[in-house]
């Protein structure tokens, strides 16, 4: 299994977007982690499986409750 840093760090260059802020959401606490290590933000959405606080312990920067909540974060 690849790890999910490394994923997400050669996504980003795939798409060339290397310097750029990324953002990551993602419902488990493994995700902020790999969010948080490859250098994105790190976004928990609290309708999976983990809370809101164990998201932000985790290092999410913001947690919505639905994605339609992301919208107004990139204004």
């Amino acid at each position: 299994v690849p790890n999910k840093a490394t994923t997400l760090r050669e996504v980003r260059t795939a798409l060339g977007m290397d310097g750029l802020t990324c953002w990551y959401v993602g419902d488990f606490v493994s995700d902020i982690t790999a969010a948080n290590e490859a250098g994105f933000v790190g976004i928990g959405i609290t309708r999976g499986f983990s809370s809101e606080s164990l998201l932000r312990e985790a290092g999410a920067v913001h947690c919505i409750s639905e994605l339609s909540e992301l919208f107004p974060l990139m204004e």
